[in-house]
């Protein structure tokens, strides 16, 4: 059974592990692997190439938004029996596969694990921060991929969708605030959690407790000056359009740090 800190609230009030969130097991996602013809390290590259090349991160130019609407059973031209509208949301992965050819960190992060897994390759959807270098200021919470590549842990990040782009770097520099990869980008990561389709664990208190998954999605801003309690009591569209704001400029500095 599923603890409380494993549960997943960010569709249209339906509840999931993290873990399901994994789907190793999908028709649409084997087909994809299958394609790829390929095994262990060969198998990572083709998976790290196709989520940067394929997909695109919604939060860019024009009126960029990451909410959704699901609409069932219609009675009229405009009118449904049920309806529920969100601001911030989690894909299935094969959503983001099918549907959607778009994705936020944890989408993206959630679509390349899956990939990763269906051929047993050692890889883990993280969740944690981004933080700047030069102040140790916090950026904004984030996902990414971890997966074993030429027999070490490496860190893919899935937000980068420039074709030929690097999107993969040792995890040992991405963590390490005073590595080259940190310093030349004025970024690192910190990882408090992690989980593929077995099982969540949480490495730092943050993510042991689960707030980690509670603070995906939430202003920085806000939940400094007013702390979380009193931030969940603002309307979920104020709380959007601030995390909103942060999300994109948290984005740009991510572009710029891997030379996007």
């Amino acid at each position: 059974m599923s603890q409380d800190y494993e549960v997943v609230d960010y569709r249209w009030g339906d509840k999931y592990k993290a873990t399901e969130f994994i789907q190793r097991d999908s028709y649409e996602i084997e087909r994809v692997v299958d394609s790829f013809n390929a095994v262990a390290d060969k198998l990572v590259e083709k998976v790290v190439a196709f989520v940067r090349d394929e997909f695109v991160y919604p939060l860019i130019s024009g009126q960029p938004s990451t909410d959704g609407q699901f609409l069932r059973f219609k009675k009229s031209l405009f009118n449904y029996y049920w309806k529920k509208c969100v601001y911030y949301m989690w894909s299935f992965p094969v959503e983001t596969l099918s549907l959607f050819k778009a994705g936020v960190c944890i989408d993206t992060a959630n679509l390349a694990t899956s990939l990763l897994r269906v051929k047993q390759c050692k890889a883990w959807t993280c969740l944690g921060e981004i933080r700047r270098t030069s102040t140790d200021d916090l950026l904004g919470y984030h996902a990414w991929t971890s997966v074993y590549y030429k027999t070490k842990p490496y860190l893919n990040e899935t937000t980068i969708h420039v074709k030929d782009a690097n999107t993969l770097v040792l995890e040992a520099e991405a963590y390490d605030r005073t590595s080259d990869f940190a310093k030349k980008g004025d970024i690192y990561y910190i990882e408090h959690g992690r989980y593929d389709e077995d099982k969540y664990i949480g490495v730092t208190d943050l993510g042991k407790s689960g707030l980690i998954f509670t603070l995906m999605g939430k202003p920085q801003k806000l939940l400094k000056r007013y702390g979380l309690e009193k931030t969940l009591e603002i309307k979920p569209k104020k709380l959007y359009n601030q995390w909103k704001r942060e999300e994109i400029a948290k984005q740009k500095k991510i572009f710029d740090a891997w030379g996007g």
